[in-house]
């Protein structure tokens, strides 16, 4: 079951990748944004699950609407075959809502800095708008991002991955942070990424603190 009340142009969503770059990305883009929930989509082979927060249930996935925008948000975890099963029959259906293209957030384990993006034949023009860097190495894209781009070239829907180089053994807020600036220079809205740098900056001093236990744990048993 896909159910989405309203219409919209560009569809943007993003998966549990390296770095949980995109889920971390929609969660805060649909919350700072103050996006209107729009719909929800579940079907037989996913997860039953729901997660209750005070006044409101969040189902596996979920769509918000902010002007011309559509944020689809996964929150539930699902094996790879389950997610590409239901991408082949969610791109169709936003085709008839009026979508024309599809932004995918996502990380890169790649050690140089940058936003970096491919996408499918008709997503070129999507690219040059968020001003993503090209990949110059060769990059195999798999599972739900792939599909993304595969349904939405036999649909005729540009489709773009905006992949911030990212952490691929912690949540990267940081990372999250660069590919929401593109998306808001991009389709001209305003949101302050102030709160994800700090998070980033305690998940680093977290670490550092823990790498320090380690060498002082070490040094005891020498």
């Amino acid at each position: 079951m896909i159910n989405i009340r309203k219409k919209g142009r560009t569809l943007i969503t993003g998966f549990h990748g390296i770095g949980l770059v995109g889920f971390i990305a929609m969660d805060y883009m649909v919350r700072k944004l103050k996006a209107e929930k729009v719909g929800w989509a579940f079907e037989n082979d996913m997860p039953s699950v729901v997660f209750a927060s005070p006044g409101d249930l969040e189902m596996p996935i979920e769509f918000y609407k902010k002007d011309d925008l559509i944020f689809m948000k996964v929150n539930a975890i699902m094996e790879r075959d389950v997610m590409n099963s239901f991408i082949s029959r969610l791109v169709p259906a936003i085709k008839k809502k009026g979508i024309r293209e599809m932004v995918v957030i996502g990380g890169l384990a790649v050690n140089e800095k940058g936003v970096f993006g491919i996408s499918n034949e008709k997503g070129k023009d999507l690219m040059k708008k968020l001003k993503l860097k090209r990949i110059q190495t060769d990059v195999t894209v798999f599972g739900p991002m792939a599909s993304m781009m595969i349904y939405g070239e036999a649909e005729k829907i540009a489709a773009a991955c905006i992949l911030p180089n990212a952490k691929t053994n912690l949540p990267d807020p940081e990372a999250a942070s660069r590919a929401i600036k593109k998306i808001a220079k991009a389709y001209s809205f305003r949101i302050t990424t102030k709160d994800l740098e700090k998070e980033a900056v305690r998940i680093q001093n977290r670490v550092k603190e823990l790498e320090k236990k380690d060498e002082m744990a070490d040094r005891m048993f020498v």
